[in-house]
């Protein structure tokens, strides 16, 4: 078969500039050994193995048996004929024989399958009727296969690679088999993984920066032509299926359109030769611009008003401008001269004279831009516990643009089943470590942002994504404003008939005093106010005025509050566990049930449509506004549905008073673990 493209020779990051120092070997170790063994601990699975053979644990009471079963992964690649198309089998066989090149013992990886339920997706099957399959599905998670299908992973094996030299031949081995496998069982438009175009976009970044750190780290020329086009050929169709698939609303965009502009930036940005490839990164960068306006906020907060969408819309915007100031001259000698008709997509492509940037040493953003890219890491690292974890306000589905270094810990398969429910199969399908990937510590995305703002204070547990990213930018600093957090009070001394007192006194530890450097930090526009001193870190969830009609990813969590006392976690927010795979657990953990507000009669704050419909949809029905700040002590109104209710916090020296106030009768059930998510799949015994 013809090759589409011309192989990629651009290279964008300097292996020998990334500073992998903080990484432990002993944690590196055990990542090599299961991603060599097609190990994929996948939004809370466990490290299981996932092939087309592997049994599944089951999730929340489902368990499918969609097995496929060979008798041997032939190096001609005879064995897709069950997996693809007809019209697309001599495609894939002609990838898949690049593989006896480097082995003949590859062990096919199932792309298709939710590894928890063991439900399974076809890639015979057109991309945009793979949803029809599941949808309604009890336990089934088309996030899983989307999950394993952004290739995270494969970055991450060229770090260890740096970490664990020794094994440098092995991983980059690894990369090549996991890479063609990829591409040939998962043709263009067929299958789950191309379903949407948030993981396409997504996918795209992580393989061209696998693709850029491992052939550097390949001295023995291992990378030949044909993989070379192979991969060429891939991004290229990645790139289509963006431009063609774009998800692009009028009335709104988010996270999902962002995801399709970055990853649709790092394709044109890699791929070269084609002026129509050019096009995409002039339209790439316009949407960018535009996107950072409408999801990032004053105050640098996202609009979803969620901490953990904030860390995903962060990453790609980061990781996105960085890219954009280590341009080489010849894209940005296009970009100076570009034909607005050259982009033949959906959405225009304004001309030249029209785009928000200039051309100097590099992309030159304005400082409108560039104050709100910079207040958005200074939220997250103000939004940060002592403990090195965030709040959790919203959602919180794990989501990552780039996953490079590994975050979290290792321990005993014995210590994770006794942590986690979700780790409930027979424990011959598990690893006997278990590493516990952490979604709650975004300081890699603090790291990166240091690398582009000088003003970030460097984080000295993931130095990598500092390094990675000021090697992306070639070095060049950019600077930002602060945000001001001027504070605005607009107290009405409403007297109210039904009041309490919460003493927080008994639980917290003997210390210092509690308003020792104490600051109280309200981010109004993001929907969140962060109480905090050398003991207490409080994060209290007060909503946004940004919402359109309906809010997708904000619970029924609003005037309520996660308290970090020493390090330690008092009293959380529950987060989210899962979304469609079952819709009374996604209720239930974004439920004012299980927050720390009031509760009036079981009367929800916002409300939403039952069953798997309204996963994604919660039509607002809160309004929150900030009464009051003193020295020590905020005030907060929201109001729902005839309801009106006022919260007071007072930090003491050795406690915290919360005073509430409500119009109707009320009761309070504060939140300490008794329903908890740490990460999405993920459930606490």
């Amino acid at each position: 078969p013809k090759s589409l493209s011309e192989p990629i020779e651009l290279s964008f990051v300097r292996i020998e500039e990334l500073d992998v120092s903080a990484i432990s070997k002993e944690e590196a170790s055990f990542l090599a050994d299961a991603y060599l063994d097609h190990r994929f601990d996948i939004l809370g699975s466990g490290w299981v193995k996932n092939s087309y053979d592997a049994a599944a644990a089951g999730f929340e009471g489902a368990h499918f048996e969609h097995n496929i079963y060979f008798d041997y992964y032939d190096v001609y690649g005879n064995w897709l004929r069950k997996i693809v198309q007809k019209k697309q089998y001599r495609m894939s066989k002609h990838v898949w024989g690049e593989m006896s090149r480097i082995t003949y013992d590859h062990e096919g990886i199932d792309w298709q399958k939710d590894v928890k339920s063991g439900f399974r997706w076809a890639a015979k099957d057109w991309y945009k009727d793979q949803t029809i399959k599941s949808h309604g599905e009890h336990g089934v998670d088309i996030k899983v296969p989307f999950e394993l299908s952004r290739l995270q992973h494969l970055p991450q094996m060229a770090i260890l690679a740096l970490v664990l030299p020794e094994r440098k031949t092995e991983l980059l081995n690894e990369f090549l088999c996991q890479t063609i496998d990829f591409i040939a069982a998962n043709p263009p438009r067929y299958g789950v993984c191309w379903t949407s175009s948030m993981e396409v976009g997504i996918r795209a970044a992580n393989m061209l920066i696998a693709f850029d750190l491992f052939s550097q780290l390949d001295t023995e020329k291992v990378i030949n032509i044909n993989f070379q086009t192979h991969i060429a050929d891939s991004i290229y169709s990645h790139g289509m299926h963006l431009v063609k698939n774009l998800e692009y609303k009028e009335s709104i965009t988010n996270n999902h359109y962002l995801s399709n502009i970055c990853g649709l930036l790092f394709v044109s940005s890699y791929l070269d030769g084609y002026p129509f490839v050019d096009s995409w990164l002039a339209f790439s960068i316009q949407e960018l611009i535009s996107e950072i306006d409408k999801q990032v906020l004053d105050d640098g907060g996202v609009f979803e008003s969620s901490t953990s969408y904030q860390r995903l819309t962060g990453e790609m915007i980061v990781y996105a401008i960085a890219l954009l100031k280590g341009l080489p001259n010849k894209k940005l000698e296009y970009l100076r001269l570009f034909d607005s008709k050259d982009w033949k997509g959906n959405k225009g492509l304004n001309p030249v004279e029209s785009q928000k940037y200039t051309i100097r040493s590099g992309i030159q953003l304005e400082e409108e831009t560039l104050d709100k890219v910079g207040r958005m890491i200074e939220l997250s690292e103000k939004l940060t516990k002592t403990n090195g974890e965030i709040a959790q306000v919203g959602d919180n589905d794990s989501g990552r643009f780039f996953n490079l270094s590994p975050v979290g810990s290792l321990m005993s398969f014995a210590d994770a089943k006794r942590k986690y429910q979700n780790i409930n199969g027979p424990d011959e399908l598990y690893s006997k470590l278990h590493f516990d990937q952490n979604a709650l510590d975004h300081r890699p995305f603090v790291s990166a942002g240091s690398g582009l703002f000088e003003q970030i204070g460097r984080q000295s547990s993931y130095p990598l994504e500092r390094s990675f990213v000021k090697s992306l930018t070639k070095n060049r600093e950019l600077t930002y404003k602060p945000f001001g957090n001027a504070h605005s009070y607009s107290d009405n001394n409403l007297d109210l008939e039904f009041t309490t007192k919460s003493i927080l006194q008994d639980e917290i530890p003997k210390g210092g005093s509690l308003k020792d450097e104490l600051e109280i930090l309200p981010y109004a526009e993001f929907g969140a106010c962060v109480i905090r001193s050398k003991r207490i870190h409080m994060t209290i969830a007060c909503g946004n005025k940004h919402v359109r009609q309906y809010w997708t990813h904000t619970h029924n969590d609003k005037l309520s509050f996660e308290l970090n006392v020493d390090g330690i976690d008092l009293i959380v927010h529950p987060g989210t566990y899962c979304y469609t795979s079952v819709p009374e657990l996604r209720n239930a953990f974004r439920s004012v049930e299980s927050y720390n507000s009031i509760i009036v009669e079981g009367k929800e704050q916002n409300d939403w449509v039952e069953g798997v419909e309204g996963v994604f949809r919660t039509e607002a029905r809160t309004e929150c506004t900030l009464l009051e700040t003193t020295p020590n002590s905020i005030k907060l109104m929201v109001t729902y549905k005839g309801i009106t209710h006022v919260r007071l916090i007072s930090i003491n020296d050795d406690s915290i008073e919360i005073h509430d106030s409500c119009n109707e009768k009320f009761n309070i059930d504060f939140n300490r673990h008794r329903m908890y998510s740490n990460g999405y799949g993920k459930r606490l015994n």
